[in-house]
């Protein structure tokens, strides 16, 4: 199994891979992984009064605008916001976790300029791995005008095929795991 993540996923992949019932992962492919907001703020997410001040400074709902029709058309451009505070709790678990004894292969992507996730958070959480076959990959020119999204129609169409071929570089490198025994009950 490859488990791949983007943003928050990505987060959420790397604590899958973190816990003991991960041996049938093969692989962890991490786009962007959000392992620390850029807006140093969303700290206060994780105070007791947290969900207070997100709806005194953000209103019930979180919208933004979008960038194309394409984006209009097919991604959720607003939702309710409190669901920012289990996003934030999902990255202080990434955050306060240890991932030293984590030895899967793993390759990141992302942009130093990305404006949503902090790229210092990424390259350290990335030298925490003790992965023997580990790459990380900086991507300067997504189309994305927040440097967040590094592949896709939507928002960065001709860095797709970069990022897909990287992913696939990669994965030709590691060695074929020898087939499970199945038994039969």
């Amino acid at each position: 199994i490859i488990v791949v993540g983007t943003s928050t996923g990505g987060a959420l992949a790397a604590w899958l891979a973190s816990h003991d019932n991960s041996e049938r992962i093969a692989a962890l492919v991490l786009l962007s992984p959000n392992f620390g907001p850029k807006r140093r703020d969303s700290e206060l997410l994780l105070l007791p009064w947290g969900n207070a001040i997100l709806q005194w400074v953000q209103g019930a709902t979180y919208r933004f605008e979008p960038y194309n029709d394409l984006q209009q058309q097919y991604w959720t451009t607003q939702f309710p916001s409190e669901a920012l505070l289990p996003m934030m709790g999902l990255v202080k678990l990434t955050r306060d976790k240890d991932f030293s004894r984590l030895r899967l292969p793993l390759l990141v992507m992302y942009s130093p300029a990305d404006q949503m996730v902090d790229a210092n958070a990424i390259r350290e959480k990335f030298t925490q791995f003790a992965s023997g076959t580990k790459k990380i990959i900086a991507l300067t020119d997504s189309g994305d005008p927040q440097q967040h999204i590094l592949a896709g129609d939507i928002l960065s169409p001709h860095t797709t095929p970069v990022v897909a071929n990287n992913i696939v570089d990669f994965l030709r490198q590691l060695p074929v795991p020898a087939p499970a025994l199945r038994t039969e009950p």
